[in-house]
């Protein structure tokens, strides 16, 4: 009886009997050593198993893969040669192949017995004498996916789900709850104390304190509950079989009590405390946004409460006096010019050249003062005065664009659109006649627009955006990383940049080695092989356009550079100073 170690005779025609001979073509010893040669330089592992599952070809890529020689690969069984593999997807599609003549195609990681860690692209195709096996390393697209992935559903600086990944978890735990496994309960959690932080200790201290509260939410928190980082202080946690108000007022008593207590911070003791706003599914919201926008709602109604936590009351749910008023003055206010724009530099790594503005709205109110967008542009998308809002930006823009170039540099100007810009049929003969009446070329205008808003009618999205490159006009994507698109969907826009949003800058910048530098690498990779410039955000501190720099980013923003400034001022800037100076044209 022949044992695995014995040499077999090959029924592969010209597969020598020699191990690590391989296959012998027609051509003599000459044409057999090209052919090895040939299969060698294959990056690819390529192995030839015969119907008794013994080994009857390997390349010099397969040896290396399995970290064997083809000595003790040739001639035995794969299992002699692995054992334990049996337990792999790899042998699975193997054995399949050489039972039923199936081929196969898997993505799989590394088989234990091979020893390495990592993920192998295998395709196994029938053969009259057995199996063809080709393996392809695919450890560093696999890596770049689980980052962007990771970038995609999970806090960075506390390592929590983000809340695309609790909307995804709610949409399964819903579905349990309609199939009679009890209610949910969406229960935001806000942390008090961290301004505070922030302002009299620095945002370090408050980054520290996040983490401090995330690790007590995870003691606190069992499954199938799921917790996540919301945004700045607000957390969120939901709860399967909870749909009950006095189950879900229970469960907020006992988060509050968890997170509640004094913490150290580097040396600093922070008394922490929490309020909670809590919401019902599906009594207070059937869909994830009505019940997290229900859930922050009782959590202003929980910061005005003794009791630190509120269940959502729909009766005490109403715009408040000033909200109602900013609605109302809206259109007005474009009319009689109370909105000015400010403008935030951006600048190319490699020359340090200033070769972009971000035009930035804020409302002059004769009444409230100087109000910043975050507060009044909802309002402008919930009643429709973000259309016109959108054209007096674009148009204010290029004609400060027009101002800015007479200083001697050639600067873009950006403009955030809204969902809204990108759902009217209006907008891109809009733009097209407004870039006729002020004379200004396509070019000079960068739109933004954020993932989020590709992703609620893509369709739509890529029509506008095809009719709008066709203008001439640049495309970027705002705040990359905090929605979930497909790559393979941004592939086919027409956009020209990825702006890498402010979260991943952290303090000082991606530090290298962390994942944040990790994750922006992967970022700027994807970037450049689709074509695209990419943009950093909220850059701070010479450290962080140094790390850009070296992580092969194209662009920078942030305060390090300059903080959003009037027009005049950003003409004073762009001659005094560094950035500026740099990006003047020679005169004669």
């Amino acid at each position: 009886m022949r044992n695995d170690n014995e040499s077999t005779g090959s029924p592969w025609p010209g597969v020598s009997d020699v191990p690590g001979a391989g296959p012998r073509l027609g051509g003599g010893e000459a044409g057999a050593a090209d052919f090895r040669r040939a299969l060698d330089a294959l990056p690819a592992a390529c192995q030839i198993v015969g119907r008794d599952r013994r080994f009857l070809y390997a390349n010099q890529a397969a040896a290396l893969q399995g970290r064997r020689t083809r000595d003790e690969i040739l001639g035995r069984t794969i299992e002699a040669v692995y054992p334990g593999i049996e337990l792999s997807e790899m042998y699975g599609a193997i054995c399949r192949c050489l039972d039923e003549g199936t081929a196969a195609q898997i993505e799989t990681e590394y088989p234990i017995p091979y020893g390495a860690a990592g993920w192998l692209d295998v395709r196994v195709q029938p053969i009259p004498e057995g199996a063809l096996v080709l393996a392809t390393d695919v450890t560093p697209r696999k890596q770049v996916e689980q980052g962007l992935r990771r970038l995609a559903h999970f806090d960075l600086l506390t390592g929590l789900p983000n809340r695309s990944h609790m909307e995804e978890c709610f949409g399964r735990l819903a579905e349990n709850g309609r199939n009679g496994n009890g209610g949910l309960a969406l229960l935001v959690l806000g942390v008090r104390r961290l301004h505070d932080v922030n302002f009299a200790l620095g945002r370090r201290h408050g980054d520290a304190l996040l983490r401090a509260v995330a690790a007590r939410l995870r003691r606190a928190v069992a499954e199938p509950a799921e917790v996540a980082r919301l945004e700045g202080d607000h957390f969120g946690a939901l709860l399967a079989g909870a749909g009950s108000r006095a189950v879900a007022e229970r469960a907020a008593a006992a988060l509050r009590e968890a997170v509640s207590g004094v913490e150290r911070i580097e040396g600093v003791t922070v008394d922490l405390a929490a309020r909670v706003g809590i919401a019902l599914c599906p009594e207070h919201g059937a869909d994830f946004p009505s019940l997290l926008r229900n859930a922050e709602v009782a959590l202003h109604l929980a910061r005005q409460s003794d009791s630190g936590q509120a269940v959502y009351d729909p009766a005490a749910d109403g715009f408040t006096p000033r909200r109602l008023a900013l609605m109302a003055d809206l259109l007005p206010a474009i009319e009689q010019h109370q909105f000015v724009l400010h403008f935030q530099p951006i600048v190319e790594l490699a020359t340090g050249a200033v070769v972009e503005f971000e035009a930035l709205i804020r409302w002059k109110h004769p009444v409230h003062g100087m109000i910043p967008p975050d507060e009044f542009i909802s309002l402008a998308e919930h009643t429709g005065a973000i259309r016109p809002l959108t054209l007096w930006v674009a148009r204010a823009a290029l004609e400060a664009c027009r101002e800015l170039r007479r200083t001697g540099v050639s600067p873009t100007v950006a403009v955030n659109i809204s969902a809204r810009n990108l759902g009217d049929d209006a907008f891109v003969e809009q733009v097209e006649r407004l870039l006729a009446e002020t004379e200004a070329r396509p070019g000079w205008l960068d739109l933004e627009l954020t993932e989020s808003m590709l992703m609620q009618d893509p369709d739509r999205a890529r029509d506008a955006l095809d009719r709008l490159g066709r203008l001439g006009l640049r495309l970027s994507i705002d705040d990359f990383g905090t929605g979930y698109s497909s790559l393979g969907y941004l592939r086919k826009l027409p956009v020209h940049a990825l702006k890498i949003d402010r979260s991943f800058m952290g303090v000082g910048g991606p530090t290298p080695g962390r994942r944040d530098s990790v994750i922006i690498r992967a970022v700027v990779d994807v970037g450049h092989a689709m074509g695209l410039q990419v943009v950093a955000e909220g850059v701070e501190t010479e450290d962080g356009i140094e790390a850009l720099t070296r992580l092969g980013c194209d662009r920078a923003q942030g305060y390090h550079i300059a903080r959003p400034m009037p027009l005049e001022q950003a003409r004073c800037w762009l001659r005094e100073s560094p950035w500026g100076l740099r990006s003047l044209r020679p005169t004669a």
